[in-house]
């Protein structure tokens, strides 16, 4: 009972909180109590479990009804051949049994109450979402339901792998039309499945008749009309038509299951109306989803045409699939019409699915001080332009024309792949056997038909060194150079290059594999993967194709310049996430400074999203009385604009936030030397410090007026180039009331204590009151050996504790000053040292208290006009 206990007292405290009576609610708990809610009390985030599932239903009603227990059989032999592939761990495995079998409840639950479910299930990009609706199609076969129809986006590359995809994971050999044998799922009964599509074709405009048809015969057969197509308007205009022409008393017996792959994609209604917010500029941005689509890929035509669908069927159910529901969580869920229905608003529930186990996500590459520089190579911001003006002319030598960052990538691919290989011959599992880099530079034909002349006419060279006698040589020391800059430097335990290299002078051997191709609407090139039982070493030089639901297998290394300013689309073009079992140390992704600070964004966005997912969840709120918050980005925008025309932006607050300045005017001396000044008046105006130790000053009641004023004169990059927005800071701290008397912390260390470098010397400065300086040591993030000005991270979590031991209940600010000449201590080659000077470099750090209860933890964001979660500034 212990979960339910918990969620029980969350509700209590949230009810609490909102009626003013938080102190006699926890003056009323046991000891017991309150060490289950500890953390909740104090502000921290809510329960969070394996996955959250928000739903209007009764839990005990719905989903632990042993009369509705789900059959297994299909379900049992999807389970045992993901088994036998090894790829996923039982963990993950147990996940989809249980959450599978909770979404079938929660449908068949609306079907005997005479109502169509609509669902969402929140995933992570690459992580295994269409093996989870794999298992959920399985369940629904095993449950009667007799028409599936997948959504699987606007492409057909997309569309064909889907369909593989399921011929391999749940309807078996035997229904699949391919001149080349695959290796498949046994399912039992495979003769029940139907098909409207195959592995190379769509419904097409002569098969309507044959459709009406196709559904009266899986009636009588007992069989299961599987469609696996694409959103395309005449497509699915196609499939409407041939579900008419099926009697009506006939749709009224089938149980149909769609589902909607990247549901956040090409099935949201953008019928242009007012947007309430001001809108991020996107001039020059270019993105395809800004700019008019023909007909056949029309978002709204998509949008109506799906729900005209979903209403020919009594017993339909909608269910989303999307790494990124930002899109999904601002459709209007009261939208209602006789002729289409209801919107595709999640309204019978959401689920978020948990982080699988093994999975390489955002926060792995850009989220965790922990992993920084382990795995991004940053190059200059003017890298993209200098690739697409890259010319290759008659008399030049392709290694002087290819730009350097595309070579250290382009080295970084055959290194990894070598080492793969060699790897693989010592008995170390990896899969796949495939190895892949993605070149995703721009989404203009032009611009990657350059690029691939360029990779292409190297690779040739390459090829040709590593077997010529006289250029091997060279070939192999260039390698060995960069495999010691990127690889021995970041993982000391990784194999000498001595072990491998001689796999890259075979005149048969991995070198000599390699394929370049472009893949995009002007090549025929396909990435099939299954052609190549052996493993496809390829180097995929694309844009649009690739940026979202393709998968790209075994995808090693990235070079990734393209620079969309939409959340979902920013994210959704990350395919290098995934799972890389027994090659973690080996994925690499080039980018530029700029690009890594938006996916810094994102991990913190993301985060914000599945937490509200997770709170609603907990405190057993319906679907349909769901905020789902998103928070704001000064330069970026959630999705496309025409998505969100029934949001409105809100201002909240910093409650239970810890906001600091990671930016730093590092190489501006005037504003270091006016942000010291104004520091040092800082400590004059708030007295003697009340509290020393070796780390430090502390001051135990400063007022706000001397915050805001310190807030209002120092001058610290803020948005759009970073986060640490003193405007908003002082607006907050001025509007609420609960925040009066502030903790002021002084952190750091001696001088002779702090790392730096030789020629560094300590600043000659003094202080008020006695007291003597503090310094803490920080390195910051470089491109080329050059500065940033970012340093990740400016405070110490002791010291955050520090704040929090002298008054829970208090804001906190935190001031340190960075040594000039600070020294990288990490050794990586993301990270150099800071530039000597005589100014101590200030950086500031703020902890807020709970002040809004648990769902206040947004600053800014959009929300679902006219939900409950609506907050006004």
């Amino acid at each position: 009972m212990y979960v339910t206990d918990r969620i029980q007292l969350l509700r209590g405290l949230a009810h609490a909180r909102t009626n003013n009576t938080l102190q006699d609610f926890i003056d009323g708990l046991t000891q017991d109590q309150v060490a289950l809610i500890s953390r909740n009390i104090q502000g921290a985030t809510a329960h969070k479990v394996s996955r959250s599932l928000v739903t209007g239903l009764d839990h005990e009603e719905v989903l632990n009804r042993t009369a509705s227990t789900p059959k297994s059989g299909h379900f049992n032999a999807f389970r045992s051949w993901q088994e036998s592939l090894g790829k996923l761990p039982k963990e993950s495995l147990d996940d989809i049994q249980s959450s599978t079998s909770d979404i079938i409840r929660l449908v068949t639950h609306n079907f005997n109450t005479g109502k169509r479910c609509y669902g969402l299930v929140v995933g992570y990009v690459q992580s295994g979402k269409t093996g989870h609706f794999s298992g959920l199609i399985s369940r629904a076969v095993d449950e009667g339901f007799t028409c599936i129809i997948v959504l699987s986006g606007i492409l057909n590359d997309l569309r064909r792998q889907t369909q593989i995809r399921l011929h391999k994971d749940v309807f078996g050999a035997a229904t699949i039309k391919r001149p080349q044998a695959l290796k498949t799922i046994s399912p039992p009964g495979s003769s029940r499945f139907r098909f409207l599509t195959d592995i190379d074709s769509d419904i097409g405009s002569g098969e309507y008749m044959i459709i009406g048809e196709d559904l009266k015969t899986t009636l009588a057969k007992n069989q299961v009309l599987v469609g696996i197509t694409k959103k395309n308007t005449s497509v699915l205009q196609h499939l409407l038509n041939g579900i008419m022409n099926c009697p009506k008393e006939l749709r009224d017996k089938h149980k149909v299951l769609i589902i909607d792959d990247e549901a956040d994609h090409a099935t949201i209604n953008t019928a242009n109306d007012a947007i309430d917010f001001a809108d991020a500029s996107l001039e020059g941005n270019g993105d395809e989803e800004i700019t008019p689509l023909d007909d056949d890929t029309d978002p709204s035509k998509t949008n109506l045409l799906v729900r005209k669908i979903i209403q020919k069927f009594r017993y339909s159910s909608y269910i989303g699939y999307t790494a990124t529901p930002y899109a999904n969580v601002l459709i209007d869920p009261f939208i209602e019409s006789k002729e289409l229905g209801k919107s595709l608003y999640p309204r019978d529930f959401i689920m978020n699915l948990a982080k699988p186990k093994g999975y390489f996500g955002a926060d792995v590459f850009f989220g965790t001080e922990d992993n920084e520089g382990n795995y991004v190579v940053l190059h200059p911001e003017n890298t993209a332009e200098e690739l697409m003006e890259a010319a290759i002319e008659v008399e030049s030598k392709i290694e002087e024309v290819v730009p350097l960052a595309l070579k250290k990538a382009m080295m970084d691919f055959i290194l990894t792949g070598v080492l793969k290989q060699y790897r693989r011959r010592r008995g170390i599992a990896i899969h796949p056997l495939h190895h892949s880099m993605l070149v995703h530079v721009s989404r203009l034909k032009l611009d990657q038909s350059v690029i691939y002349d360029m990779i292409q006419a190297l690779i040739e060279q390459w090829k040709l060194e590593s077997t010529s006698p006289f250029l091997r040589n060279g070939f192999l020391k260039k390698l060995k150079q960069r495999w010691e800059i990127e690889f021995r430097s970041k993982f000391e335990e990784i194999e000498q290059f001595s072990e491998f290299s001689e796999l890259l002078l075979d005149e048969e051997g991995w070198m000599q594999e390699i394929n370049v191709m472009m893949i995009n609407s002007e090549s025929e090139e396909i990435l099939d993967y299954d052609s190549y039982p052996l493993g496809l070493n390829v180097i995929a030089v694309g844009g649009n194709k690739l940026s979202r639901g393709l998968t790209l297998e075994g995808l090693t290394v990235s070079m990734y310049m393209r620079q969309t300013k939409m959340y979902d689309s920013l994210m959704q073009m990350g395919r290098w996430f995934g799972y890389r079992h027994g090659y973690e140390d080996l994925v690499r992704v080039h980018t530029t400074e700029r690009i890594y600070s938006w996916f810094e964004w994102l991990v913190k966005a993301e985060q914000a999203v599945r937490n509200d997912i997770d709170r609603y969840a907990a405190l057993g709120v319906h679907p349909t009385e769901v905020a789902v918050r998103i928070p704001w980005h000064e330069e970026l925008i959630p999705t496309a604009r025409n998505k969100m025309k029934y949001a409105i932006k809100n201002i909240y607050n910093y409650s239970n936030r810890t906001t600091e300045s990671v930016h730093l005017p590092i190489y501006d001396p005037a504003k270091l030397k006016h942000n010291f000044s104004v520091t040092n008046k800082f400590f004059q105006s708030i007295g003697a410090p009340s509290d020393l130790d070796k780390q430090g000053y502390l001051w135990s009641d400063v007022s706000k007026s001397s915050i805001i004023e310190l807030l209002d004169t120092i001058e610290l990059p803020g948005p759009p180039t970073a986060a640490f927005d003193t405007s908003g800071l002082v607006k907050f701290i001025q509007k609420t009331a609960k925040l009066e008397d502030f903790i002021v912390i002084h952190a750091g260390r001696d001088w002779e204590q702090v790392s730096t470098t030789p020629n560094a010397s300590i600043p000659q400065i003094s202080l008020p009151h006695g007291m003597k300086p503090r310094y803490v040591g920080r390195s910051q993030l470089g491109v080329d050996g050059e500065g940033t000005g970012n340093i990740r991270v400016i405070s110490s979590p002791n010291d955050i504790k520090k704040a929090e031991k002298a008054s829970l209940s208090k804001p906190a600010l935190l001031v340190y000053f960075v040594a000039p000449g600070s020294k990288n201590t990490r050794n990586t080659v993301t990270r150099v040292d800071l530039p000597t000077g005589p100014t101590p470099i200030v950086g500031i750090a703020l902890r807020f208290p709970e002040t809004e209860g648990p769902l206040s933890d947004v600053r800014a964001a959009l929300t679902v006009r006219g939900l409950k979660g609506d907050l006004n500034e």
